[in-house]
């Protein structure tokens, strides 16, 4: 552990040692992968939260599924700074992290480095997947969009269906353990061209964006 500690950047172990104080105040006497990306929710600088702030997601609603999950955990009465341990699974994420830290060509574990590593652990995954879920359901919905020009539904619909099916690609990508960068590009680049959709076609864009992305941030919030 101590080894791996030293390539952290600073704000990097800034995050680790405020997911150890998260554990010891959740009662968990080992630190996980979870307690950092509870940590790491307020970071602004990744693309994962340029994607939670494209989609108006709250991050509230993300940190109530992580601390679920926490809760979940086994817990002790006894837990101190100094009897908390550090788990297996977070020892193998920085890890993880460090072989994508040399293939990239840097010297330190960066957050972004972290996050983009983490994403293929299953209860991380699984918190995201939802997410592409509520998308889905939501493209559906806007097949019965109202549109400026009637005559050009069936245009409106074949682009709708093609973005259906990429993002059936992009929950492929984020399911198979693919990238997880070229992931969450690919998600953003789906938000732009939803929004430039909506745009093209809509009787009102400017109503019908303002809709589209409050029906994602109620959705949200009610993960």
């Amino acid at each position: 552990m101590a080894d791996i500690t030293e390539n952290l950047t600073a704000q990097m172990q800034e995050a680790l040692e405020k997911g150890i104080s998260l554990a010891i105040f959740s009662k968990n006497p080992q630190v996980v992968p979870l307690h950092i990306f509870w940590a790491l929710l307020a970071d602004s600088n990744s693309i994962l939260n340029q994607v939670f702030n494209k989609m108006n997601v709250s991050k509230d609603a993300v940190e109530l599924e992580v601390k679920s999950k926490i809760s979940s955990l086994p817990n002790s009465s006894n837990v101190t700074k100094d009897n908390v341990s550090v788990s297996r699974e977070l020892i193998n994420s920085l890890e993880n992290a460090k072989a994508l830290m040399v293939s990239m060509g840097d010297s330190y574990i960066a957050v972004d480095t972290w996050i983009i590593s983490s994403l293929e652990l299953s209860e991380i995954k699984q918190i995201l997947s939802k997410f592409c879920d509520i998308l889905e359901d939501k493209l559906r919905a806007l097949k019965r969009l109202e549109l400026r020009d009637e005559s050009a539904r069936d245009s409106y619909l074949d682009e709708l269906e093609a973005l259906s099916k990429e993002l059936v690609y992009i929950k492929t990508m984020h399911q198979s353990n693919l990238n997880p960068a070229v992931w969450e590009g690919k998600l953003f680049e789906f938000l732009n061209k939803t929004d430039a959709l909506i745009e093209k076609y809509a009787a009102d864009a400017e109503r019908s964006l303002q809709d589209w992305r409050k029906e994602l941030e109620m959705e949200f919030k009610n993960l």
